[in-house]
């Protein structure tokens, strides 16, 4: 599955990732609708509430979970009825009862404030974009009362896989009612400590495994699927999970994925995307201005189109998306509008 570009008059196309710092789920709908991108983004805040930063946002519905308000946080509680209730979310979602654990309005203000704004707008858009958290930074970042993360729990990592599943297929369902194509990201931050401390034990085909499994789910229900990593990473993981669009920080990573040139001829020439996240949501963004991450784009993107060959390059002569690197819920709102401002500069003109 892909986007069909034919919908747009040119590439590339620009989208924000989904994290923004405003307090307001109407004024961050407003941003998004009036920040200049091709593919609009429901907004995830946790300035607004800690119950949107990015684990316990996707946590409604797991079995014996247990949010910890003082710590910001939620972890599992494997005993105290677990198993009994283990087994009901299993029935749940194994009659594919998916609208049970779609997001709801405490954890996602943003998304619910984006769909009603849809609804009442009456406009249809070329493609739509919403997200979840990966199922690996999800499943390492969540521990039980053991402090022993969920991933390593066979019937909670199966849990919370099919959970995270269906909060996407719930977003699906919605988003196409306004929109031709719906594209879900899979943000899998943790995916930068591969190989670290925290993934002892977890080969390559393990976490391939993981993600592709999550990656088939999304796209069984119609989606374009992307996976996002804001970090540096093993990127032959990445494209073996195979996901549609690969999205990386290129501001700060993008002479990465060059060292990886018959992972990434092979996931392109397979019909792959590429998503360069050419404007830095870091510390950068206070003195990055367009030439500089312009520079870094024609750098980058060229470096990789030396070392291709013209089948996985597929005559492109510009990135297919480009985006922010990362979300932007942890900057101020001056440099958010920055961040979108250079975006659409490079949108203009995205080579050197």
């Amino acid at each position: 599955m892909h986007i069909d570009v034919r919908k747009f008059d040119r590439l590339p196309l620009t989208s924000g990732i989904g994290s923004l710092p405003h307090e307001s789920a109407e004024m961050a709908v407003d941003f998004v609708l009036n920040c200049g991108v091709d593919i609009p983004f429901w907004p995830q805040l946790p300035a607004r509430d800690w119950r949107e930063l990015m684990l316990p946002q996707f946590a409604e519905g797991l079995p014996g979970v247990i949010w910890n308000e003082k710590r910001r946080s939620v972890h599992v509680d494997t005993g105290n009825g677990f198993t009994d209730r283990l087994a009901e979310f299993f029935e749940k979602a194994l009659a594919g009862e998916v609208d049970a654990f779609a997001l709801s309005e405490t954890t996602a203000a943003g998304y619910h404030a984006f769909i009603r704004r849809l609804e009442s707008g009456g406009k249809r858009f070329p493609v739509l974009k919403g997200q979840i958290t990966g199922p690996i930074t999800f499943t390492i970042g969540i521990n039980d009362l053991d402090r022993m993360a969920i991933f390593y729990n066979g019937d909670l990592r199966e849990a919370a896989i099919r959970l995270l599943i269906a909060k996407a297929v719930t977003q699906v369902n919605a988003l196409k009612k306004h929109a031709d194509q719906v594209m879900i990201f899979l943000d899998e931050p943790a995916l930068e400590s591969y190989g670290k401390p925290g993934f002892e034990g977890l080969s390559h085909g393990e976490v391939v495994a993981v993600l592709k499994t999550a990656v088939d789910g999304v796209r069984e229900a119609g989606a374009v699927t992307g996976i996002h990593v804001c970090g540096n990473t093993e990127w032959s993981i990445v494209a073996d999970a195979e996901p549609d669009i690969m999205h990386f920080d290129s501001f700060g990573y993008g002479d990465k994925i060059s060292l990886y040139p018959v992972e990434m001829g092979k996931y392109l020439s397979n019909g792959g995307l590429l998503a360069w996240g050419a404007v830095p949501t870091f510390d950068a963004i206070t003195f990055a201005d367009a030439e500089m991450c312009r520079e870094r784009l024609t750098e980058y993107f060229g470096n990789l189109k030396e070392r291709l060959d013209d089948k996985a390059v597929g005559g492109q002569k510009a990135p297919f998306l480009i985006t922010p690197s990362c979300g932007l819920g942890s900057r101020n709102l001056e440099e958010t509008e920055k961040a979108f401002q250079l975006l659409s500069e490079l949108k203009e003109q995205p080579f050197k």
